[in-house]
């Protein structure tokens, strides 16, 4: 029973590392996105391409780990 336990807290930890890096990483994917396009003067900035990126992410991780 006290390994099931362990198995399952870091399990947790590892789920937690991964949604917290993910998470930067796609803002600052989605900021160079969007610094790229901001200097070519399209229409979508910064803003948007960070919220798209962090939330794709998210929607797509989220699925995964509702899976397992």
């Amino acid at each position: 029973m006290r390994n099931a336990a362990a198995c399952f807290r870091v399990g947790i930890a590892l789920g937690l590392n991964f949604l917290v890096v993910g998470i930067v990483l796609a803002f600052i994917l989605g900021g160079i996105i969007g610094l790229e396009r901001q200097k070519r003067y399209i229409m979508a900035g910064v803003r948007t391409n960070v919220l798209v990126c962090t939330g794709s992410f998210l929607f797509v991780s989220l699925s995964i780990m509702m899976g397992q």
